[in-house]
């Protein structure tokens, strides 16, 4: 059997994403596009000029997360751990959530960073999970 190389990886977990996003396939999609990225990163390590793509891929998955419902229920829930308990460690966040898988929450935790929704400041090895300065807890709901 012949291995895809990072690249093909790459293009063929992007096309299944996409396709998946159209017909609402929200999983799968989130699936492929988490797959596209880690692929993409592979390709870039291998070969620097796909570094376009990598940023590419990523674009993709976070204009797919500000429309994704688990994404949206999810940061409802940690936004009002962080209101209750600012900042509440990562690791305590996984441990109260324990009946959510830890990727999904680290996937709303990343993107949640990115669209400036949730601030996560570095101590050590400890993550704190704080609302941006400017959110009030009105902001939360």
């Amino acid at each position: 059997m012949i291995k895809p190389t990072a690249r093909e990886a790459a293009e063929f977990f992007h096309y299944v994403a996409r396709q998946s996003a159209e017909k609402g396939d929200r999983d799968i999609a989130r699936f492929a596009y988490r797959n596209s990225v880690q692929s993409w990163y592979e390709a870039t390590v291998q070969q620097p000029a796909f570094v376009e793509n990598l940023r590419a891929a990523e674009e993709d998955f976070s204009e797919f997360a500000k429309e994704d419902p688990k994404y949206r229920e999810l940061l409802k829930i940690i936004k009002a751990y962080a209101v209750q308990y600012p900042g509440i460690n990562e690791s305590v966040l996984f441990t109260i959530l324990d009946h959510i898988q830890q990727e999904d929450i680290s996937y709303v935790l990343h993107f949640a960073q990115k669209h400036g929704e949730l601030f996560q400041s570095k101590k050590g090895d400890i993550f704190q999970l704080k609302l941006p300065p400017t959110m009030s807890e009105h902001d939360t709901q």
